[in-house]
C-alpha cells in the first residue's frame, strides 16, 4: 500500500474503529473518520449518519475533495442490543439492523461507486462471533451481523472483476467500551469466557489492527468475500 493512501473508517472514534484507524495510520495511510457522534479522534472527522445514503455520499465527496481518492473503507460503525427476541421492540430491531447492516451496505456501496471507475479499492466490514454462534439476548445484533457477513460475500464476488477487494473480520469478544458491561458480568465470564481457549478477551490493537491492514493491502489479493475470524479459540 502506497504511503498517503486515503483510508476512511466509519465509527472510527469507537474502540475497534480507533484501533484499526491507528493501525492504518501507522503504515502511512491518511486516515479520515466518519462518525455520527461528536467523539474525540486523532484524525479528521466528517460527521454523517451511516444509514443516510445522501449524507454518506456527501461525506465521501468532501473527503475526496480535501484528501484525495479513497482507496480503503473500513466499516466499524455499529451498535449493540442485549434484549431477548420477545423483549425487542420493532423500533429497537429496526435501529440495530439499520445501523449495523444497512449502514454497512450504504457506506460500502457509496465507496464502491467511487472506487470502481479507478479500478482499485479495498472495503472491509466487521462481523461478529454472534453471527455464527448462538447466545441469548442477542437476537437483533446477531441477525444484523449475520447479514453483514453474507453481504460481504455477495459484494466481494460482484466487485472483484472491477478490482475492488471486499472482505470481513469477525471478532470475538474484544476489550473495548462496547463490551465493558458484559465483561463485568460474572455469569458471562463463567459461561462464555470458559469456552475461549486463551481465557481472555481480545485486544483490538493487537488482534484486529494488523489483520485489517493486511486485508486492505496487496498481500491479501486473492482474498475475495472472505470472513476471517479472530475468536481466541472459542469452542
Amino acid at each position: 500500500m502506497a504511503a498517503g493512501t486515503v483510508s476512511v473508517v466509519t465509527g472510527g472514534a469507537g474502540g475497534i474503529g480507533t484501533a484499526i484507524a491507528d493501525g492504518l495510520a501507522a503504515r502511512g495511510d491518511r486516515v479520515v473518520v466518519i462518525d455520527v457522534a461528536e467523539r474525540p479522534s486523532a484524525y479528521p472527522v466528517v460527521p454523517a449518519d451511516v444509514r443516510d445514503c445522501e449524507a454518506v455520499g456527501a461525506a465521501l465527496d468532501e473527503i475526496e475533495q480535501q484528501h484525495g481518492p479513497i482507496r480503503v473503507l473500513v466499516n466499524c460503525a455499529g451498535v449493540m442490543s442485549r434484549e431477548s427476541a420477545l423483549a425487542t421492540s420493532e423500533q429497537e430491531w429496526s435501529r440495530v439492523i439499520a445501523i449495523n447492516l444497512t449502514g454497512t451496505y450504504v457506506c460500502s456501496v457509496e465507496a464502491a461507486r467511487r472506487m470502481v471507475p479507478r479500478g482499485q479499492g479495498w472495503i472491509l466490514t466487521i462481523g461478529s462471533i454472534w453471527a455464527r454462534h448462538v447466545w441469548p439476548m442477542r437476537a437483533a445484533y446477531s441477525a444484523s451481523k449475520a447479514g453483514v457477513e453474507q453481504f460481504t460475500r455477495c459484494l466481494g464476488i460482484e466487485l472483484a472483476p472491477q478490482g475492488i477487494h471486499v472482505n470481513c473480520i469477525s471478532p470475538g469478544i474484544m476489550d473495548t467500551p462496547f463490551t465493558a458491561a458484559v465483561m463485568r458480568d460474572p455469569a458471562f465470564q463463567q459461561s462464555f469466557m470458559s469456552r475461549v481457549a486463551l481465557h481472555e478477551a481480545g485486544d483490538p490493537r493487537r488482534d484486529l489492527a494488523g489483520l485489517a491492514c493486511w486485508l486492505t493491502s496487496e498481500g491479501s489479493h486473492y482474498m475475495i468475500g472472505e470472513v476471517v475470524t479472530s475468536y481466541g479459540g472459542y469452542h
